[in-house]
Order: structure tokens, then C-alpha cells, then sequence
């Protein structure tokens, strides 16, 4: 599996996530408000809805995250040990030969992507920054 196979995987269920969470807020906030009131249950009624807001950072979060992603594809050029290896397109440097050099793939713009799952059993350590 491949760092941005890895991302892609981990970022879309967190995605699937946020869209679960939004979805079942109000059932969440109703269940957090019911109160007892002299032996009664009462809801009370909540303008503000954390979980909402929460699931909709988070989804926005993701998003920024997968644009992230797409903006560090991996090409081919000079990373410091040979000249057709993997680099990343993004954080490469034009070469005075017309190539492009860089540190080897994946970047280090990658690896910090991934460094909060590295905890997942399918993170690799060779990708921690």
C-alpha cells in the first residue's frame, strides 16, 4: 500500500464519518438534553448544535486534507541517489539540466499528513517525517 493509498483510505472514512455524525446530531443533542424535572423528562431546546458543527469542521477538514493530497503527485526525476526515482511533483526544483530534483517520494508535506495515523496497522514507519 502506498502513502497516498494509505491517506485516500484513512481520509474517506473519516469523511464517511463527519457525513454519519451531521446526519444523527439532532438524535445525539435530544438524547444529551433530555432533563428530569420533577419526575418528568424535558427537552430543552439548544440553538447551538456542537455535534452538527463539529461533524462539519471535520468534514471540511477532510476535504482540505484530499486537496492536499492531489496537489503532491508523485513523478520521476534526480532525489539525490539517482535520476529516475520517485519525487514529489510538487516540492521538486527545476534542474540547470531541464530535470527536476527533489527529496524522494513521498514528500514530507505527505508524511505529516499521515503521522496521525500512525497508530493504524497499515501506517508504515518508514513514511514518519
Amino acid at each position: 500500500m502506498t502513502i497516498t493509498e494509505f491517506l485516500n483510505a484513512r481520509l474517506h472514512e473519516e469523511q464517511q464519518w463527519a457525513i454519519h455524525l451531521e446526519r444523527n446530531a439532532r438524535n445525539y443533542l435530544r438524547a444529551e438534553n433530555l432533563r428530569e424535572v420533577r419526575g418528568r423528562a424535558r427537552q430543552t431546546t439548544v440553538a447551538w448544535d456542537p455535534y452538527a458543527e463539529f461533524a462539519q469542521r471535520v468534514y471540511r477538514s477532510v476535504t482540505g486534507q484530499l486537496r492536499i493530497l492531489e496537489e503532491h503527485p508523485q513523478t520521476r526525476g534526480w532525489d539525490g541517489d539517482g535520476v529516475d526515482n520517485p519525487i514529489c511533483e510538487t516540492c521538486a526544483r527545476d534542474d540547470r539540466d531541464g530535470g527536476q530534483d527533489g527529496d524522494p517520494y513521498p514528500c514530507t508535506t505527505l508524511r505529516l499528513l499521515a503521522l496521525p495515523y500512525a497508530d493504524h496497522p497499515h501506517y508504515q514507519q518508514e513514511w514518519a517525517p
